[in-house]
């Protein structure tokens, strides 16, 4: 059996994805914005390519599906309480956002405990939740870089992302609740 030469590369992207959060952090954390958002940015585009390479190459890797969501949900986390702690989120945004995530891995924990295995699926709505997570992170920092002006339209976007917060979550509560229901335990 021949393995791919190339089949660290997703694990090495996602490992550099955690690298990146405690600068982006401490940049972020600094004020200094204009350093934390391209780092912000390169991880959320490496999310995208560690994905990409792991299914096109087919290196789908046991590690690379345990660190992906791992590194995602920090790099969110983070940025999230650092932008808020600065009041440059709003509160009730940053506590939809990690509640949302604290549900999900809380559920994720009680369905293993009470039904065995789960296979996490992304939903559409939850990549799409994700997207829109990422890119009022981002503007968040660039107008507290000064990279572009603020207005009415970034109150509406916070509305727009806590609207598929909750959708999200409620989507997941609800899915897995049924499957939940419907499956008997397999432990």
């Amino acid at each position: 059996m021949q393995r791919h030469p190339w089949r660290n590369l997703p694990n090495a992207i996602t490992l550099l994805r955690l690298g990146l959060v405690p600068v982006m952090a401490f940049f972020a954390a600094s004020g200094a914005y204009a350093i934390a958002l391209p780092i912000f940015l390169v991880a959320a585009v490496s999310d995208l390519a560690d994905g990409y390479i792991a299914r096109r190459l087919k290196v789908v890797s046991s590690l690379g599906a345990l660190l992906d969501p791992v590194a995602d949900k920090l790099s969110m986390f983070v940025a999230t309480v650092v932008l808020a702690w600065q009041d440059l989120l709003p509160i009730w945004l940053a506590a939809a956002i990690i509640g949302r995530d604290i549900v999900i891995v809380v559920g994720a924990i009680a369905y293993r405990l009470a039904r065995g295995r789960l296979q996490i699926k992304p939903t559409r709505l939850s990549k799409v939740n994700t997207f829109l997570e990422f890119a009022v992170l981002l503007l968040v920092m660039a107008i507290a870089a000064g990279w572009i002006d603020t207005g009415m339209w970034i109150r509406i976007l916070f509305a727009i992302v806590f609207g598929t917060v909750l959708a999200s979550g409620t989507q997941y509560v609800w899915r897995w609740g049924r499957k939940a229901m419907a499956q008997p335990r397999t432990r």
